[in-house]
């Protein structure tokens, strides 16, 4: 099989940001500017105009012949179409690379051979979740992982990203509940086996919590760089990506444009809220945070560890916020051992009764 590769560049996020940030600037103009940069903040980012790499589509030609099963799950009440990916253990013999270039860019390689057939009994079931402006193919370098390590993982479009459907997103007010839908889903169609954990990075990490906490079939959650409250947050990637003159956007204009994404879909910021949520989790978290971050700081992972159950644990990461879950190394393995501890031993398959 030919090399695949895939660029995901910081500059991307930067490039979109900025286009985001240029069209609030000139909203400052209009008569209800906070709602005009408000209807951005929550717009779904596959309805906006900003373009993958063409590597990135040779990515999205390759996911699919990895995977054993692919659908779509309906939710309610808020409706999208979120699209659903399934790869069964084995060895997919995966070599991975990333090369880091300057100003935050880096290429992923990855060159999966024929895999051998699936282990009988998967000692778990893996959701991943991706972080804002991604898709499913984007965490394939830890499905394939995770995959090798014996789980059945489901890599999931979030609403409004990838191929799933929802003209905009909630930072988890909706997603915690569609993702108990999709759970739902996996488990009439007979796909989950075992204990069932969930990975999710930066927006997928904070959503990850929530759902969590919401559903008690989640019994471990890893989150990589994920923020504590989505508002700051917000604000944070903002200001991080400001770009000249408009470093000076006043405060109290993007604090009432962020209300008023909100109040404009008919949820609440509270309902978003990662930091509460972890408070309410079963079970330990496992935390990793670039310590140097300057998108969303390694502060929030601090945060939620403080109000996470006993036996949770952070970890300081390497990279900055966009590499720190590109690599798998040196991190991919006490993820894998986090999760490995918290199923426990796989139930042996029953025998056949005797007639």
């Amino acid at each position: 099989m030919n090399p695949r590769t895939r660029s995901a560049q910081a500059g991307d996020v930067s490039r979109f940001l900025t286009r985001v940030l240029a069209t609030g600037a000139t909203l400052l103009t209009c008569a209800c500017p906070a709602a005009g940069v408000a209807d951005l903040i929550v717009q779904a980012p596959n309805q906006l105009e900003w373009s993958r790499s063409p590597s990135a589509v040779e990515l999205r030609q390759l996911a699919p012949k990895l995977y054993a099963t692919q659908f779509k799950v309906a939710v309610s009440p808020h409706p999208a179409e979120l699209a659903v990916a399934v790869l069964e253990p084995g060895n997919y013999h995966l070599q991975y690379d990333l090369k880091e270039g300057g100003n935050g860019d880096f290429r992923l390689s990855a060159t999966p051979l024929d895999a051998t057939p699936p282990v009988p009994v998967p000692k778990g079931t893996i959701v991943l979740l991706h972080g804002i402006l991604d898709g499913q193919e984007d965490m394939l370098h830890w499905g394939v992982y995770l995959a090798e390590r014996g789980y059945r993982t489901v890599s999931v479009d979030l609403r409004g990203h990838g191929a799933s459907t929802g003209a905009e997103i909630t930072y988890g007010a909706w997603e915690r509940s569609d993702l108990v839908q999709v759970l739902d889903e996996l488990a009439k169609r007979q796909l989950v086996s075992g204990k069932v954990g969930v990975l999710g990075i930066s927006y997928g990490g904070a959503i990850a919590i929530q759902w969590a906490a919401q559903d008690p079939r989640i019994e471990s959650v890893v989150a990589l760089a994920p923020f504590a409250d989505p508002k700051p947050a917000i604000a944070g990637v903002v200001r991080r990506f400001l770009p000249p003159p408009m470093q000076n956007l006043p405060p109290a204009f993007l604090q009432s444009a962020i209300e008023a994404a909100a109040a404009a879909r008919g949820f609440d910021w509270a309902e978003a809220n990662p930091l509460a949520a972890a408070a309410k989790l079963r079970h330990p978290l496992l935390l990793i945070h670039g310590i140097n971050d300057d998108v969303i700081p390694f502060s929030n992972s601090e945060r939620l560890q403080a109000v996470a159950p006993p036996g949770s644990q952070l970890l300081r990461g390497n990279g900055n916020h966009v590499t720190l879950a590109a690599r798998l190394d040196p991190i991919a393995e006490r993820v894998a051992v986090w999760f490995e501890r918290a199923f426990g031993p796989v139930a042996a398959p029953k025998a056949p009764a005797v007639p």
